[in-house]
């Protein structure tokens, strides 16, 4: 539900992507059981838990690679200390790329609250490619999603 100065209107969330942008005047509350809603907070909490196995396994992953490089494009050489330890960007699209594949395999709408948080402007504009890609019309298994 999206709420403006008292007003209210439903938004279909339906469609494979539903982009909501905000001028910082709207409420978006998502609390719906099909939807997943992801934070910077969830995501960079994510990243910090996770322990070095979790880590590497995630490096191994070509799914999880492939979308990590479409935001970065390759400039950035992941490590374990970079992810863990020293850039809150970085732990924000690890933990939003593997939340994003959660919901989806749980057959839930992700939504993204303020996905540019923690990102240099240049990859916040990479990071709506990586959304896209995500789109269910272009993952062909859904094995992709849950092998991440």
């Amino acid at each position: 539900m999206i709420t403006k100065l008292s007003e209210h209107k439903n938004i279909d969330l339906s469609k494979p992507i539903t982009l909501i942008a905000t001028d910082g005047t709207v409420e978006v509350e998502a609390d719906l059981p099909h939807i997943a809603t992801i934070t910077p907070a969830d995501t960079v909490k994510f990243a910090q838990e996770m322990t070095e196995a979790d880590f590497e396994s995630l490096k191994k992953s070509e799914h999880f690679m492939k979308y990590f490089n479409i935001v970065f494009k390759g400039e950035i050489k992941l490590t374990a200390s970079l992810a863990k330890y020293e850039s809150m960007g970085i732990q924000h699209v690890i933990g939003m790329i593997v939340l994003i594949a959660k919901a989806i395999a749980e057959e839930k709408t992700p939504y993204l609250k303020h996905p540019e948080s923690y990102l240099h402007p240049k990859f916040q504009a990479q990071l709506a490619d990586m959304v896209i890609a995500f789109n269910p019309g272009n993952i062909r298994e859904k094995n992709q999603i849950q092998n991440l």
